[in-house]
C-alpha cells in the first residue's frame, strides 16, 4: 500500500507532465504529421498537427497503456482529422504533396526524383478521393502496416466488417488509380 508521500509525489492524471509529452511528442510527431499528410487536405495538416497534440496534452495523463502509445495517438489523430475534414471545404484542385513529404530515400537520377515525386502526388490524389472510412482503413493496413485486429479495435469495428471495408478500399484504391492515371494522359 502506498503512504500518503508516495501519492503525492507521482503526477495526478489532471496535471500535465511535460517531460512524458515531450517523449511522447518526440516519439510520435513524425508518425502523426505522415498520417495526417494522407487523412486531410494539405492545408489543414499544420492546424490539424498542433490539434492533435493539444488533445494529446490534455488527457496524456489518462493513458493508462492498455494499448499501444501509437494506437492511442492515431485515434486521436482519426477523430481530429475526421473534425478537419467537416469543418475544411473540399477545394475543387487536387493537392499536391510532393515537396511536402520527405522521400524514403534519395533519388540516384533526376528522372528517379520525377517518378518518386509524381507517385507521391498521384497517392495523396487518389487518397483524397477515397471516402472517408475506407481511407483510414486503407491508410491503417497497407500504408502504416498496422495489423488488421488492432485496426479493428482502433475503429471500433467488427474485424470482419474491417476486413470488408479493407477489400472494397483496395478495390476503390484500383479504381481511382487507373481513373486518374488515365485522366492524366
Amino acid at each position: 500500500m502506498d503512504t500518503d508521500e508516495e501519492r503525492d509525489a507521482r503526477p495526478h492524471a489532471t496535471e500535465f507532465d511535460a517531460r512524458r509529452f515531450d517523449a511522447v511528442y518526440g516519439e510520435t510527431s513524425a508518425f502523426v504529421l505522415r498520417s495526417l499528410r494522407r487523412l486531410v487536405v494539405d492545408e489543414a495538416v499544420d492546424d490539424a498537427f498542433q490539434d492533435v497534440y493539444l488533445v494529446v496534452a490534455r488527457r496524456l495523463g489518462e493513458f493508462e497503456g492498455r494499448s499501444k502509445l501509437s494506437t492511442w495517438i492515431y485515434g486521436i489523430v482519426l477523430r481530429v482529422a475526421a473534425d478537419h475534414r467537416r469543418s475544411h471545404a473540399r477545394r475543387a484542385r487536387r493537392v499536391s504533396a510532393a515537396g511536402s513529404e520527405p522521400a524514403p530515400e534519395p533519388p540516384e537520377t533526376p528522372e528517379q526524383a520525377a517518378r518518386q515525386a509524381e507517385g507521391r502526388r498521384l497517392l495523396h490524389r487518389i487518397l483524397e478521393a477515397m471516402e472517408d472510412p475506407l481511407r483510414e482503413v486503407f491508410v491503417l493496413v497497407e500504408l502504416e502496416q498496422v495489423a488488421g485486429p488492432d485496426v479493428a479495435a482502433l475503429l471500433e469495428l467488427n474485424l470482419n466488417t474491417m476486413h470488408s471495408r479493407l477489400r472494397n478500399a483496395r478495390a476503390r484504391f484500383e479504381e481511382l488509380r487507373v481513373q486518374l492515371t488515365e485522366g492524366d494522359r
